[in-house]
This record gives structure tokens, sequence and C-alpha cells, in this order.
């Protein structure tokens, strides 16, 4: 990583959508080229998200927009984004992911919703895994609960990878 003399770009907007606008035109605008990467006449871009669902979203979105693969463009979490940070300083950074991962498991195993449909397929206990990282890192957790009119309206399913989240 290293430090850097150069001014620091920040975009920000209002919402979610806005900040995707904001984002698609600035690299309509700044067309980034490998030659230029390369020869150290343009810097990467590096757009931090906040979770893994709305990286997947954004690196969609950019590939969609601007016709594919575009060069120099990094689509990352701030968790992977502060993981990199540390490594870089020397610090140990080895994730409570396994721990999350194990627990998660175990609560999908012992879920009678889920763990009757996902025992037995290969990796299946991993499945709700993302969406419970998902949920944790918006805030939902223990002690969380869902207005009552949405609770109602999620699939029993839903509501047990929810559960997952909560317990």
């Amino acid at each position: 990583m290293g430090t850097t003399s150069q001014p620091l770009d920040v975009l920000a907007a209002a919402g979610p959508r806005a900040s995707a606008s904001a984002l698609l035109e600035w690299l309509r605008d700044h067309r980034l080229s490998l030659a230029a990467l390369h020869a150290g006449e343009q810097r990467p871009i590096r757009v931090l998200v906040p979770n893994a669902a709305l990286r997947t979203h954004t690196s969609a979105r950019i590939a969609e927009e601007l016709g594919g693969v575009v060069a120099g463009v990094r689509v990352q979490t701030l968790y992977g984004y502060a993981r990199e940070a540390l490594e870089a300083a020397g610090v140990d950074s080895r994730p409570a992911g396994a721990l999350e991962q194990l627990f998660v498991r175990r609560a999908t195993a012992a879920s009678t919703q889920l763990g009757p449909l996902l025992n037995d397929l290969e990796g299946g206990l991993d499945v709700p895994l993302r969406s419970v990282r998902d949920l944790l890192g918006a805030g939902f957790g223990p002690g969380s609960d869902l207005p009552s009119g949405l609770r109602a309206a999620l699939h029993s399913r839903s509501q047990a990878v929810l559960g997952l989240a909560a317990d």
C-alpha cells in the first residue's frame, strides 16, 4: 500500500442511487487505460462499500454500464480494506471468519427450517453465511427485530436466516 503524496479523490452523494450514478459518471469521464496505469499516468480506483452484497451489485453495475471489465477499478468492502491496511502495517489481521463460519454452520444445522434442507448438501451449511454476515454488517444482531408487517411477509426460511443473525 505505502504512502502517497497524491491527492485523494472522494465522491460523496446523498443516498445509494445518487452515489452509484456519481460513481458511474466519474468512471465514464475518467476512463482508465492499462497503458496509462502502467506508466503511472493514472492511479487505480478503489471503491469502498459496506458489505459483500453491495460489492457484488456495484461490480455488476460497473461492468454493465461501462461494457465489461474496467481496468484499474477495484470494488472492496470496508472490512476487506481494513484487513489490507492492517496487514500492510504489519498487524496480524486473521479474521474471526472461521469462528463466525463455525457458529453459522452449527446454528444452520440446528435450525428446524434450514437444517433439513442444507445438512446433506456439500457446503450446504455455509449457504446462509454471506446473508448472516451482511445482516450483522448492517447492524442486525442479538436483540434486533424487524417490524411485524415485514417479518410476516418473509418466507419462513428467510425468517430462519434472520434468526441466525439475531442469535
